[in-house]
């Protein structure tokens, strides 16, 4: 028996083995690598996030992630929720984080929070004729707002003047809610400030107007899972690059056309 050719034939297994079990290890890492961040939004929240025409998702938050993601070196999977069932969405990890016009105010304590990167107030919208100018001017009205929205913290914040209020509706969609002023269903509707005065830009023909008086400050955020801070924390930071690259003016400028 030739035993120098079979010790190098096992040698010769053993290294082909080792190479084939290499190349799979890096080909398993290079999955691993593989980064998808699933962004959670309501698709009928213009101008943060909607669809458009031609049956695309966009808006001022979905532009602002695809930037973000793109200089993370991310991919970006949009998942259109139900807002009243975005926490669910968020714990069982259908989506990865909530990024909407998201509210901090109010749920401090609740989320992983990227830092504030826009303003926003919670404002109510009349019809033009209805001779309603101020917050007083609502008691014994009717007022509606979206279902699980900070809307409805800043309403319950304000026990006062809710408390005046004939009757208070909610409903699944800001735009519902507007539409039910615009028919006269109901006397006014409280929403953010960003997205009523998008609405109206594009409306002028619905004969529709903001209050001077807001009910709410409130700053937008990006939302995680609670304890979720690394991916928080690498969010904001594409935040802060899209800044310092002039990319978020642009989205900005786009949307807000300032």
């Amino acid at each position: 028996m030739n035993w120098k050719k079979i010790l190098s034939a096992g040698l010769a297994l053993a290294l082909a083995v080792t190479v084939f079990t290499g190349c799979g290890e890096k080909k398993d890492a290079a999955k691993t690598d593989a980064k998808v961040l699933k962004l959670g939004f309501d698709d009928s929240f213009p101008p943060m996030g909607f669809k458009n025409d031609a049956g695309e998702y966009t808006g001022f938050d979905i532009e602002l992630a695809k930037a973000v993601t793109e200089d993370l070196g991310m991919e970006l999977e949009l998942i259109p929720i139900n807002w009243d069932t975005k926490d669910a969405d968020l714990d069982s990890g259908n989506v990865d984080c909530l990024w909407n016009g998201f509210t901090k105010t109010g749920r401090e304590g609740k989320y992983a929070f990227t830092d504030p990167y826009m303003t926003n107030r919670q404002v109510i919208v009349v019809k033009k004729d209805s001779g309603l100018k101020t917050l007083a001017d609502l008691t014994g009205k009717s007022l509606v707002l979206q279902k699980e929205s900070t809307a409805v913290n800043a309403l319950d914040a304000k026990a006062a003047f809710k408390d005046k209020l004939a009757e208070v509706r909610e409903v699944p969609e800001n735009l519902t809610a507007m539409q039910e002023v615009e028919t006269g269903n109901i006397d006014a509707a409280l929403l953010d400030e960003v997205v009523a005065r998008y609405y109206l830009r594009n409306n002028p023909d619905k004969g529709l107007v903001v209050l001077d008086e807001s009910l709410a400050d409130e700053e937008y955020v990006v939302a995680c899972k609670l304890g979720n801070d690394e991916l928080a924390k690498k969010l904001d930071k594409g935040i802060k690059d899209a800044k310092e690259s002039g990319k978020y003016d642009e989205i900005h400028k786009k949307y807000f056309n300032e």
